[in-house]
C-alpha cells in the first residue's frame, strides 16, 4: 500500500511542479507584484509620483524603470524595505534583487524564484508529516495534497514572499515538532 501511495504522491508532486512552473508570464502582473518590482528598482512611490507630476506625458518607457532593476543594487532594495515597508523582511527582497540581476527582471523571471522556492515545501511537508504522525502513509498523503493545493500553487506563482513564508513556517514547524519529540533543543 505504501508503495502505491508513494507513486501517486510522486505523480501529484510532478503535476504540482508543472503547475507551479508553467506559464509564469501569462497571468496578470497584479498590484502586489508591482510592489516587488518597485523594491528591486530601488526607487520609491514618492519618486514615481514626483515624476508623474512633473511630466506632461508619462510613457510606458517611463513606467518601465519602476519595475526594472535599478542601479542601487541589493542595498537599494534593503533601504526601500527599511524605510517604506519595514513590516517586510529583507530576505525575500534581497534574494529577488540578486535573482533579477542573475536572470533578468521579466515577469517570468521574477515569478520563477518563488515558484522554485515553493518546491522546497514538498520535502518539508513530507518531513513534517513524518515527524508528526510517524507514518510514511500520512507523509505521502500530505505531499500529494500540498503539491496540488490550489492555494499553494497560486501563491507559488506570484512575485511575492508567500512561498518563502511557507517554507520558513514548514521548517520551523519541523524543528519544533522534532525538538518536542526528542526532548532537546
Amino acid at each position: 500500500m505504501n508503495r502505491r501511495l508513494a507513486i501517486v504522491a510522486l505523480v501529484l508532486a510532478l503535476l504540482g511542479t508543472y503547475f507551479r512552473l508553467a506559464h509564469l508570464d501569462r497571468k496578470v502582473f497584479w498590484l502586489d507584484e508591482t510592489h516587488t518590482a518597485l523594491w528591486i528598482s530601488g526607487l520609491t512611490r514618492d519618486d514615481f509620483l514626483r515624476e508623474v507630476a512633473e511630466k506632461p506625458l508619462f510613457t510606458a518607457d517611463d513606467l518601465k524603470k519602476y519595475r526594472s532593476l535599478g542601479d542601487t543594487g541589493a542595498g537599494g532594495t534593503v533601504r526601500y524595505l527599511a524605510t517604506v515597508v519595514p513590516h517586510h523582511t529583507p530576505l525575500y527582497g534581497v534574494a529577488t534583487s540578486l535573482w533579477a540581476r542573475a536572470f533578468g527582471d521579466s515577469v517570468a523571471a521574477l515569478r520563477a524564484l518563488p515558484a522554485l522556492v515553493s518546491l522546497l515545501g514538498l520535502p518539508l511537508v513530507y518531513w513534517l508529516a513524518r515527524e508528526m504522525f510517524e507514518s510514511t502513509s500520512a507523509a505521502w498523503i500530505a505531499v500529494g495534497l500540498f503539491a496540488v493545493s490550489p492555494f499553494h500553487v497560486l501563491y507559488a506563482q506570484e512575485a511575492r514572499p508567500y512561498s518563502f513564508w511557507t517554507v520558513a513556517t514548514l521548517l520551523s514547524s519541523v524543528a519544533l515538532v522534532r525538538a518536542m519529540r526528542l526532548g532537546t533543543w
